[in-house]
């Protein structure tokens, strides 16, 4: 049983390079808690024992961005993005990102987001909603 609890503040600038085409520089600092819940039990010749263990882990989150964005159609939206995230943790990380993805928007200022990502070794793939405002 695993939960997560995030925050995240950030900053962009959008440069526009076409009508339809912007490139967008993003930096955020953040902060995200991780609880883990493990339930055990075990049971030989007839002796048992259950346990839980709760574990709470805290995570200050650095990141930047840079994202290449493209309107096929008012309704279509390509992007394609580049960054990295900082972990500042009991041990400091930093992970790479990369990331593809559209978005179609069923009203002027929402969209509904597929997205295809690669964090370090990791792939992720998510739908989503996407507000603008």
């Amino acid at each position: 049983n695993v939960t997560t609890r995030q925050y995240t503040w950030g900053a962009g600038y959008i440069i526009n390079l076409s009508e339809n085409t912007t490139v967008d520089f993003s930096g955020s600092i953040g902060r995200m808690k991780l609880k883990v819940k493990d339930y055990f039990q075990y049971t030989a010749d007839q002796t048992s024992a259950e346990f839980s263990q709760n574990k709470h882990s805290y995570s200050t989150i650095a990141g930047y961005n840079a994202r290449l964005r493209h309107e096929f159609t008012e309704d279509l939206e390509f992007y394609t993005s580049i960054g990295g995230e900082r972990w500042y943790a009991d041990e400091d990380d930093t992970i790479s990102v990369q990331t593809v993805g559209l978005n179609y928007f069923i009203f002027d200022e929402t969209a509904i987001s597929f997205e295809y990502g690669k964090y370090d070794d990791e792939e992720r793939t998510a739908v989503g909603v996407h507000f603008t405002f």
